[in-house]
């Protein structure tokens, strides 16, 4: 029994340090990064943000200080970026618009292969449209800058209402969604579990 416990702490320990240090789980709350993170999954991050700065497109978690609140974005522009938003969604980085070929899904919303690489979701819902402040115009980001919007486009708060967000806010990368939940079916979404976020 003795030798279980001492196991069991030393597992307890080790999981806190490696929380701590390399990686971490987190709950996204919101659907900000529909369809590619739903409501209520939990991912891993890799907390090394400082030692290997995000590259465009990938997910990355956030401590806005300026919300308050830790945020969950894809990164669409890098330090020495210049980027502009047309029609508040799609993308220009130094005067080139990224491709877009779209299609309908079946809820409704139109889902777009942004660059052909990962979907971002168009639907306006009431009361939720951001309003395009950082980006409007051509906005140039610093050596330590990055530009990070939801991939559920038009609902996202994220760099057109907040700004660039500098690097010693940026926690981690987002590697995968280790747990997904469906409320409003009451089950596990399985498909879902394991899937890595690209």
């Amino acid at each position: 029994m003795k030798t279980f416990a001492l196991g069991f702490l030393t597992a307890g320990i080790l999981l806190l340090i490696n929380d701590f240090f390399f990686f971490e789980s987190i709950l996204v709350p919101s659907s900000s990064m529909r369809p590619t993170i739903e409501p209520n999954e939990r991912i891993f991050i890799l907390k090394n943000a400082k030692t290997k700065p995000p590259q465009r497109f990938d997910i990355v978690v956030a401590s806005s200080r300026k919300l308050g609140h830790r945020i969950i974005k894809r990164v669409v522009g890098v330090p020495g970026d210049c980027i502009e938003l047309i029609d508040s969604w799609q993308v220009s980085i130094n005067g080139q618009t990224l491709a877009y070929p779209g299609r309908p899904s079946s809820e409704g919303a139109i889902l777009v292969a942004e660059e052909n690489r990962h979907l971002i979701r168009l639907r306006r819902e009431e009361g939720e449209a951001p309003e395009t402040v950082y980006g409007k115009e051509p906005l140039c980001l610093q050596p330590d800058e990055y530009y990070l919007l939801g991939d559920n486009r038009l609902t996202s708060s994220d760099s057109r209402t907040i700004g660039p967000i500098p690097i010693e806010e940026i926690d981690g990368k987002a590697l995968v969604i280790w747990y997904s939940y469906d409320r409003k079916e009451g089950r596990l979404r399985m498909d879902r579990v394991m899937k890595k976020l690209l």
